[in-house]
């Protein structure tokens, strides 16, 4: 059973990673199944649990159904965790430079780097 929960998982993060985006620039086709990760839940769990996990075929459909439901709520989570995080790296970006750091203090990444003969730490 860790198992369905580890592809609802798995599923709900190829979605929101943006590996799903990726492949179809790639491939420049649109693919429905992968694109949500409710059915790809709901379809990968199924195949699981009936030809790896031999479950009976009712109960596979039920607990793919709710590994779907569950699905939902992981993407809610991680949508909601991404947006704080988000949030938190504006306020720290903003105090930097509330700070006086300007563009030639960064570099590519973006990250502040020490001005010559200056004590201030990165």
């Amino acid at each position: 059973m860790i198992s369905v929960v580890l592809i609802a998982v798995s599923a709900v993060l190829f979605r929101h990673l943006g590996l799903v985006e990726a492949i179809e620039g790639v491939l420049r086709r649109e693919f429905v199944l992968i694109g949500c990760p409710k059915c790809l839940t709901f379809w990968a769990s199924l195949a699981h649990l009936l030809c790896v996990e031999h479950a009976v075929p009712i109960m596979a459909v039920f607990t793919a159904f709710t590994a779907a439901y569950a699905a939902v709520w992981l993407e809610l989570l991680f949508g909601f965790m991404s947006k704080v995080y988000n949030k938190l790296c504006d306020e720290v970006y903003s105090d930097e430079e509330d700070e006086g750091y300007t563009d030639e203090d960064r570099a590519e990444d973006g990250v502040p780097r020490l001005r010559q003969g200056s004590q201030k730490a990165s």
